[in-house]
């Protein structure tokens, strides 16, 4: 999906005295130069993590991983973005076993305030991922609204084929071109074979079509195709703004402009936090 919620990621100066932290992308230490997917989707997933505590300030992927390779330092990084702490991590795959090395950064100081090693099977890589979020939030200034927890680390699915699929899927798809978008489609139709309840599988199918249909690529049921397949995504879950924005677009597509406009003031109220604003 392109940036489109845009509007919310102009930052508020009370959100600005919350503490602000940046994910940059993970590197990608694995012999296989292919398995970059498979670190950036962990690091977007931390970005999702901790983007639900409202007591956050959390940078967007799209600002973080402008960094990706850069040769600026810490510091120099986090003046750009305005924040005060940066994660920076690697993963490592072969086989069904994972390693994820992360840490947590004072920008001003450069003091690494937490740091860990995780070596585990590929099974258990969602509580890795939960436990490297909760790590950084237990070290931050200011605590978070208990309350929240439990709701902020949801495991999307059981079955870890589903979603390496749905990381490799979503990376060809943000190719926007023919060939890879065919490709990531591949991929999510296979993601909801293994896994028919996965609901931001549905929210990435709908959005090949819609951008094959930027493209000129379908026919004209292309829109129908792609607000049915919204529509399942935010049936299985209600409370993903992604999902719930992708339905919104759906309906643009579909050329229903009550509903879309109606969708999208949905979407926008529930977005707490800048990274949840931009796909």
């Amino acid at each position: 999906m392109a940036p489109r919620l845009q509007i919310i990621a102009a930052t508020t100066a009370k959100e600005r005295r919350k503490p602000s932290i940046a994910v940059l992308p993970f590197a990608n230490m694995s012999r296989d130069a292919d398995q970059q997917y498979f670190s950036d989707g962990i690091s977007e997933d931390i970005i999702t993590g901790l983007s639900r505590f409202r007591t956050l300030h959390v940078v967007a992927r799209s600002s973080s991983f402008q960094f990706r390779n850069s040769k600026l330092n810490e510091s120099e990084i986090a003046n750009q973005l305005g924040i005060q702490y940066l994660v920076q991590g690697s993963v490592r795959k072969a086989g069904n076993r994972v390693r994820i090395s992360a840490q947590l950064i004072a920008a001003d100081s450069g003091e690494h305030l937490w740091a860990e090693r995780f070596d585990r099977c590929l099974e258990d890589i969602f509580e890795v991922k939960d436990q490297v979020a909760q790590n950084v939030i237990a070290v931050l200034p200011g605590r978070i609204q208990h309350d929240v927890v439990a709701r902020s680390f949801d495991k999307p699915t059981e079955n870890m084929k589903a979603y390496e699929l749905l990381l490799k899927g979503k990376a060809l798809r943000d190719g926007l071109n023919p060939v890879d978008t065919a490709r990531g489609k591949q991929c999510f139709e296979k993601v909801l074979e293994l896994d028919p309840n996965y609901a931001r599988a549905f929210m990435y199918l709908a959005d090949t079509y819609v951008v094959d249909m930027w493209l000129g690529l379908v026919g004209e049921d292309a829109p129908k195709q792609a607000l049915e397949i919204a529509r399942k995504g935010a049936a299985l879950d209600n409370n993903d703004v992604f999902i719930q924005d992708q339905l919104g677009y759906a309906y643009l597509s579909a050329q229903l402009w009550e509903q879309a406009d109606a969708q999208f003031e949905k979407t926008l109220s529930r977005i707490v936090n800048e990274a949840e604003s931009m796909a």
